[in-house]
């Protein structure tokens, strides 16, 4: 069997096939083959790592967290910290934790410099497990244990090898 299709493969001219033999030339595995050139990743739909860092940087600067996490650790009036869509308390602050999930899990991973392994790498091994225990990353609901609050919020993100750190060692090391 091998035989034969070695015989086939280093035969010169190739057989002609079943279809060559009868639908004509244009059927023959010379023409049938078109080969593609490899694609390659146009530089306009890169986007860089620092995007999605510089968002949250932007986030914490903004919205003053460490700030007023250190005043939720020091035990000040938890509902004139924690204000926002209409929403007061632990209300607000989990809608702010689904917005800001929904916009890390929405950024565009698989348009990173190394490209769809990369980036799932990037979003299930780097960001998604920081959530672990506080939030459901995947699905983006809050977890039924116990509730997310000021410190906690602000320990994930900015907390020592946590979301900000790991994004930056990513981006540092991988060049991403």
């Amino acid at each position: 069997m091998f035989q034969h299709l070695l015989w086939y493969v280093t035969t010169e001219p190739t057989p002609q096939g079943y279809l060559e033999r009868e639908c004509g030339p244009e059927f023959s595995p010379c023409a049938l083959y078109v080969p593609r050139e490899k694609e390659v990743p146009s530089t306009g739909n890169v986007v860089s790592l620092s995007l999605l860092i510089n968002y949250l940087e932007e986030e914490v600067t903004h919205k003053d967290l460490r700030a007023r996490a250190e005043a939720f650790k020091a035990g000040s009036d938890e509902v004139g910290l924690l204000r926002g869509h209409g929403l007061q308390g632990q209300e607000a602050l989990d809608t702010y934790i689904s917005e800001l999930v929904a916009r890390i899990r929405d950024f565009p991973y698989d348009k990173l410099q190394g490209g769809k392994e990369a980036g799932a790498w990037v979003r299930d091994d780097v960001v998604a497990p920081r959530f672990r225990g506080l939030w459901s990353f995947y699905t983006n609901k809050k977890l039924q244990c116990h509730d997310v609050d000021l410190a906690a919020l602000e320990h994930l993100l900015c907390g020592e090898n946590m979301l900000l750190d790991s994004l930056r060692y990513v981006q540092h090391a991988t060049q991403l």
